[in-house]
């Protein structure tokens, strides 16, 4: 059974490679068929558990791309002060516009605004904002990108009209620090409990039920409390993880995986678990795995309380997982 990242769909190359470092194969949800690519990120299976209702998805998407363009060169207080307009970040606004695609589409009568949503409707919302987020956080990626590499160039231009290629390369290495590996993405501080709900629905249309989730925003591992009342209990932490996807590395992911598939499969597992140690690698960056245990639930009710259901309303084989594990890669 493969790791499921949570909760963004869409991984920079920073979240990507420490992810990579710890598991092989990590699943990626998408909210969007047309999402997944299979040239991803080595290491990365992206995957829509769900089909159906793309045309109205992606029409939605570019009255959102359209707005985004329209609104770039507003302040951030101009925002905040019209964020109920923003589809985006406003649950109402995105709830408006799922229902004028559905009469579009489907020729709905208009719904009572006191009906309560089915699983279909809340499923459709859920990929809706995980949709728009993908864009968004694919957006603000390129943004960051394009900002380092001009102030790079930049830093390079003022040291050689100065003549101070020695100053340069000190000041790229100071670059090359803030901009390293280790630091944190924006988007995994962003509207976390929102993506975490939305992403727990479209983890519940999966027919594959994976036992251990992993995440690289301590944020989102905190969040899970507040979103669904779990409770991650930490086992273990491994540090030193050469962020590396290496085939050196794979036997020990494997024996990884293994370890913590035992401890799933245990419906009273122990208050231990033991690692396989780590191979010695040359690595100038490392990675902590910390193993949590999300306490008295099994994949399917940890999915299940995320996504604010009482029970999956799909049809699947019942899960030989007893336990749910959550890992955090930092």
């Amino acid at each position: 059974m493969q790791p499921v990242y949570f909760p963004l769909t869409y991984l920079s190359k920073k979240a990507a490679r420490k992810a990579a470092s710890c598991f092989s194969n990590t699943v990626v949800y998408q909210a969007l068929k047309s999402s997944t690519d299979p040239k991803s990120f080595e290491g990365l299976e992206t995957v829509a558990p769900v089909s159906g209702d793309e045309e109205s998805l992606l029409k939605a998407i570019q009255s959102y791309k359209s707005w985004a363009e329209l609104h770039q060169g507003e302040s951030l207080v101009d925002l905040k002060a019209r964020m109920d307009e923003i589809p985006f970040y406003s649950d109402q606004s995105i709830s408006k516009i799922k229902t004028d695609i559905q009469k579009r589409s489907r020729h709905l009568s208009e719904p009572d605004p006191k009906e309560t949503k089915t699983p279909e409707q809340a499923l459709f919302t859920a990929r809706l904002f995980l949709a728009m987020a993908h864009e968004h956080d694919a957006g603000e990626n390129q943004i960051q990108n394009d900002l380092e590499g001009l102030g790079t160039l930049e830093n390079k231009l003022f040291h050689e009209l100065k003549g101070e290629t020695e100053d340069f390369d000190e000041g790229l290495k100071f670059a090359q620090a803030i901009k390293s590996p280790m630091s944190a993405d924006p988007a995994e501080d962003y509207l976390v409990e929102q993506r975490i709900s939305a992403w727990a629905r479209l983890a519940l249309a999966d027919s594959r039920r994976s036992f251990v989730y992993i995440t690289t925003s301590r944020t989102a591992l905190d969040s899970l409390a507040d979103v669904g009342r779990v409770k991650a209990e930490p086992l273990i932490s491994i540090e030193g993880i050469p962020l590396t996807n290496g085939e050196k590395l794979e036997p020990w992911k494997q024996d990884l995986m293994k370890v913590l598939e035992d401890y799933a499969l245990n419906p009273t597992p122990s208050a231990t678990l033991v690692p396989p140690p780590l191979p010695m690698i040359q690595a100038e960056d490392t990675v902590t795995l910390t193993v949590h245990t999300a306490l008295e639930t099994n994949p399917e009710r940890f999915l299940n309380q995320l996504a604010g259901v009482k029970e999956s309303t799909l049809n699947r084989e019942n899960s030989p997982y007893h336990q749910t594990l959550v890992c955090l890669v930092s």
